[in-house]
């Protein structure tokens, strides 16, 4: 039902809801939506420098502009996947 759609389906990119969105603004969201957490961002600093980014493009009203998200998004600690295969080796 209603949970399991929750955690599998993929929201709608803001974008084709509404054509007026920036492309850069639509894919930040998305990135921030992303099901799995390592998809996601992971910094305070890489979502500000893409958000930065978006607003430049939209001042000089590059709306459809694709932006490379992620490129200054630092992870502070290792991905948990990462972490869960290290905690399992030290176990054995």
């Amino acid at each position: 039902g209603y949970v399991h759609s929750h955690m599998v389906v993929k929201p709608t990119p803001l974008i084709e809801i509404d054509k007026d969105i920036p492309t850069a603004l639509s894919d930040i969201i998305s990135k921030l939506l992303e099901k799995n957490a390592e998809d996601r961002y992971q910094s305070a600093y890489g979502l500000l420098h893409d958000l930065n980014k978006a607003q430049e493009l939209y001042s000089y009203g590059k709306n459809d502009e694709i932006v490379e998200l992620g490129t200054k998004d630092v992870p502070s600690r290792l991905p948990w996947s990462l972490s869960k295969k290290l905690i399992i080796l030290n176990l054995l």
